[in-house]
C-alpha cells in the first residue's frame, strides 16, 4: 500500500480537498474481539470532555490523542484520561495530524456543528470509525455526503443520540409498535432550552493568543467571535440552540413511529424573547406531515419559566418526572392511549382511555450503552443504534424547519427520495452551504 508522510499528506489534502490524499493513508483492517481500540478526539469542550470519560473508562480503549484549536481546552481532557489510565493523551491543534496516525481506530467528533460533516467525512476517508455528536450535520446536503463516506469506506459512524441505546427507550418503542396506543396520529416534541450562554445576544469578544480562530471557523465564513456558545446564534455555524438539543426528542419521535423524512414542513415563530444579534429563532413551532395522516409537532423555546430539565434522581430511574414541568419530553397520541416519555432517563408512562396508567417504566440515560453499542459494532460490522443515516434524517428535520422559517414561514413540500423541494429553487438553494477553502466537500467523497 502506498502511504504518505506527514508533510505530503498535509500538502495534498490542502491542495485537492480531502479525497484521494487522505483515503490512501490507511488500509482497512479487521479488529479482533479482544483487541484494544485506540481513540482520538476532535473538540475538547464540555461535550467532548463528557464523551471521553465514557470511552476512557473502558478497559478495551486507549485514548491516544486529543485535538482542539483552543489549547486552553486540553487540561480537562488530560485530567480525565490520566485519571483512568495514568497517562495523559498527546495533543494536536490540527486534526489532520491525528487522522494520519495509523494507530488510531476511532475519532470522536465533538466539535461545533459546522465541523461535524467535514470532520466525519475526512475521518472515514482516513480509515477511522467515527462517533459524531448531534446534530449530525450543518445542512441536508452534507448529511447525505456523510452517509456516502461511511458506506464507501465501510466505517461505523454512530451519532450521539444516546437515548436510542437506553433499554427503557427500546421498551417504549416496542410498546408503541405492539399497538398499546392504537393508531398513532400525532407525536409532539417539547423542548425548552434554558441556558444563560445562549439566551441573549452575545457580544464580540477577543480571541485568545492560543486559540486558532481561523481553524475554528473552518468551512464557515470567518465572522466576529462571540464566545464559546456564540456559534449557536448564527446560521453560519449551526441550526440553533433549540434544534441542537431537540434533535434528541425529534429522533426518538421518528424512531417510535417508524418515520423518515416528512412530506411537508411548516414553521412559525421567530426571535420573540431575546433581541439583538441573534439570527436564529428563540421560539419555534414546527409541524411535519407524513403520508398516512400522521403529524409530528415540535414546540420549543429558549425561555420557559417554571420548566426544568430532569433532576439526577429522575434521570437515574428512581422517580417519574413532574410531566408538565419537564422541559424535554415526547408525547405520543393514539386512538387507544397516550404516552409521555422523558428523553434522558426519567422513564415513560402510558395512559389508557379511562385515564388510568396502563404501562410504565423508569429509565436511565443511555450514555454507556451507546458507547458500548458503537464499540461492539466496530468489532462485529453490525449497524449501530444511531447510524449516520438516522442521524442525518433527524438532523434534517431541524434543517427543514429552519428553511421554512428563513423563507417567510411558508409551508414547504419535501421529496424524501431525492432530498429536494420539488419545483422550489428558493428552498433548494438552502440545502447546502457555501464552503470555505480548503474545507470543501466534493461531490464524490
Amino acid at each position: 500500500m502506498h502511504t504518505l508522510d506527514r508533510r505530503g499528506f498535509l500538502k495534498q489534502s490542502l491542495g485537492i480537498g480531502f479525497g484521494a490524499g487522505v483515503a490512501a493513508l490507511h488500509a482497512q483492517r479487521t479488529v479482533g474481539a479482544n483487541e484494544r481500540l485506540v481513540v482520538g478526539i476532535m473538540g475538547c469542550g464540555g461535550r467532548g470532555s463528557s464523551l471521553i470519560d465514557y470511552f476512557a473508562q473502558r478497559p478495551d480503549i486507549t485514548v491516544k490523542t486529543a485535538c482542539d484549536v483552543n489549547q486552553a481546552k486540553f487540561r480537562r481532557i488530560a485530567d480525565i484520561v490520566s485519571g483512568h489510565s495514568g497517562k495523559a493523551p498527546g495533543r494536536e491543534t490540527d486534526f489532520r495530524r491525528m487522522l494520519e496516525d495509523p494507530d488510531i481506530d476511532i475519532v470522536i467528533n465533538a466539535t461545533p456543528d459546522h465541523w461535524h460533516g467535514v470532520g466525519t467525512i475526512m475521518a472515514c476517508q482516513a480509515g477511522k470509525h467515527v462517533y459524531v455528536e448531534k446534530p449530525a450535520s450543518h445542512n441536508i446536503w452534507e448529511g447525505r455526503k456523510m452517509i456516502e463516506a461511511a458506506r464507501k469506506y465501510r466505517r461505523v459512524v454512530q451519532t450521539g443520540m444516546q437515548t436510542r441505546s437506553a433499554p427503557y427507550a427500546m421498551h417504549a418503542r416496542e410498546a408503541i409498535r405492539a399497538g398499546q396506543l392504537g393508531k398513532i396520529h400525532t407525536v409532539r416534541v417539547h423542548q425548552i432550552v434554558k441556558s444563560n450562554l445562549t439566551r441573549a445576544s452575545l457580544p464580540v469578544v477577543p480571541v485568545a493568543p492560543d486559540f486558532n480562530y481561523d481553524m475554528y471557523c473552518g468551512p464557515a465564513e470567518v465572522t466576529p467571535y462571540r464566545g464559546p456558545a456564540g456559534y449557536l446564534l448564527q446560521w453560519n455555524f449551526s441550526g440553533g440552540d433549540l434544534f441542537a438539543d431537540a434533535v434528541h426528542q425529534i429522533d426518538l419521535a421518528r424512531w417510535f413511529i417508524g418515520k423518515g423524512h416528512p412530506k411537508t414542513v411548516h414553521t412559525a415563530g421567530g426571535v420573540l424573547v431575546h433581541r439583538g444579534q441573534r439570527e436564529i429563532p428563540d421560539t419555534q413551532t414546527t409541524t411535519y406531515e407524513y403520508d398516512d395522516d400522521v403529524l409530528l409537532v415540535f414546540q420549543g423555546s429558549t425561555d420557559g419559566a417554571g420548566l426544568a430539565k430532569l433532576s439526577q434522581r429522575e434521570r437515574n430511574g428512581e422517580a417519574f418526572p413532574e410531566w408538565l414541568r419537564s422541559s424535554e419530553r415526547v408525547e405520543c397520541y393514539g386512538t387507544n392511549g397516550f404516552m409521555v416519555f422523558a428523553r434522558h432517563g426519567g422513564g415513560w408512562q402510558v395512559f389508557g382511555p379511562d385515564g388510568k396508567i396502563k404501562l410504565e417504566e423508569y429509565g436511565k440515560p443511555g450514555n454507556e450503552p451507546h458507547v458500548a453499542n458503537f464499540i461492539e459494532c466496530i468489532r462485529s460490522g453490525k449497524t449501530p443504534n444511531a447510524d449516520i443515516e438516522d442521524g442525518h434524517i433527524s438532523a434534517a428535520m431541524g434543517h427543514l424547519a429552519n428553511i421554512s422559517y428563513r423563507l417567510g414561514k411558508r409551508q414547504l413540500r419535501f421529496d424524501g427520495n431525492t432530498e429536494t423541494f420539488p419545483d422550489d429553487a428558493e428552498a433548494n438553494a438552502l440545502l447546502k452551504r457555501k464552503y470555505r477553502a480548503p474545507w470543501i466537500i466534493p461531490e464524490q467523497v
